[in-house]
């Protein structure tokens, strides 16, 4: 990826200066250092726009979550010697890009009927309800390993960046209760306790909406992460430590971190479903038409196209949805492929990750493209 991408790819925001606070050196105000906030040294993104992102910006270089995969610079060594050398940024050096790393992918069987593209990897569930992951695991740490998935029967599933979160079905447990795995950064892996109809994970958090509507989240704290609206909630989705919903009115409210760019303040209307990017929202009308977007058009993952569409998924440059005829749309950022779906119809499950995308068909056939790095856009048998 060429630093001019990785410039554009980066948030496009100035912090307020703030009374009392002293920039030594600084006489205007301008964007955060790198690794200010937590989470900010793995995820992908440029927070202070010097086209350097997580463990290769210099700015990161006390974060823990870069710390485990530098050696000293006197020779001293690693505290954790299984962690592999490359490191493991959501964005890897340009010389690893191939002409294999974009492209159409599709499964060999169709015996799938769902499907959760996250950060780094994917899961997906079979028809019978067990499960499959596929791309990175977060660490070198087997325990931590987000891709050997789960045993038993699940309903619906979840992926956010190095960990995935599941609804368990019967035989498996309880209906409703939630199980995760992966990494367990920020304790996003330590759900609550109860049954649930529904589930969302952010890149570092999750919610989980219950019988009566209402909002249960963990995971990263900061910004009001966690702290949903109360209420009858109809839908919601998770991003970068932010989140959005649909209220009972069918008004939308957005919560979490304020990246300067409109990413909480959606607009007004009725809305019957809604995504959320890693910097932007899209919501889908009450009345069949157009979807609505906000936040960071930087790469024109904001400006859907005019159509109707009845299903979206988004990711962190581009969007995807199912229109009326069942057929795939996308848009946006479109480097590694990620806004280039396959053709035909009968998609009826959508999913977009940071940088690919995956669906499924009403026959059971799963489709993914974009970035293959890891194989993550590479579904299993």
């Amino acid at each position: 990826m060429s630093p001019s991408h990785l410039q554009a790819e980066s948030i496009r925001l100035l912090r307020t200066c703030s009374i009392g606070l002293v920039w030594v050196g600084v006489t205007s105000c301008g964007p955060d250092r790198e690794g200010l906030e937590a989470g900010e040294c793995g995820n992908g993104l440029d927070e202070d726009r010097d086209s350097l992102t997580d463990c290769a910006d210099p700015d990161c270089a006390a974060s823990p979550d870069c710390l485990a995969d530098e050696a000293g610079e006197d020779g001293s060594a690693i505290d954790e010697p299984d962690i592999p050398d490359a490191n493991l940024d959501d964005i890897p050096e340009v010389e690893r890009d191939t002409a294999t790393d974009s492209g159409v992918r599709f499964s060999k069987v169709a015996t799938w009927k769902d499907v959760a593209a996250g950060v780094e990897h994917t899961c997906a569930l079979r028809i019978d309800g067990t499960m499959a992951c596929f791309g990175r695991p977060p660490t070198s740490d087997p325990r931590e390993d987000v891709t050997e998935g789960l045993d038993g029967q699940w309903e619906a599933i979840g992926s956010g960046q190095g960990f995935s979160c599941a609804l368990a079905a019967e035989p498996a447990g309880e209906s409703g209760l939630i199980a995760c795995w992966g990494a367990p950064t920020y304790e996003a892996t330590q759900p609550p306790e109860g049954t649930f109809g529904s589930l969302s994970l952010g890149y570092s958090h999750g919610c989980a909406r219950d019988g009566d509507g209402a909002l249960s989240c963990w995971g990263w704290a900061g910004h009001s992460a966690i702290e949903p609206p109360s209420g009858d909630i109809r839908g919601f989705d998770l991003g970068y430590h932010f989140g959005c919903a649909i209220q009972s009115d069918e008004s939308l409210v957005c919560w979490g971190k304020d990246l300067f760019n409109g990413n909480v303040s959606p607009p007004a209307g009725a809305f019957a479903a809604v995504d959320v990017g890693a910097m932007f929202g899209c919501a889908l009308p009450a009345v069949p038409g157009v979807p609505t977007c906000w936040g960071d058009d930087g790469l024109g993952q904001a400006t859907p196209p005019s159509e109707e569409l009845v299903a979206i998924s988004l990711g962190s440059g581009h969007g995807c949805g199912i229109r009326s005829d069942t057929t795939l749309v996308c848009w946006g950022d479109d480097i590694r492929g990620q806004a280039s779906p396959p053709d035909g119809s009968g998609w009826v499950k959508l999913s977009s990750g940071a940088h690919h995308s995956c669906a499924v068909d009403r026959d059971g056939w799963m489709a993914c493209w974009g970035w293959n790095e890891s194989e993550r856009s590479t579904p299993p048998e």
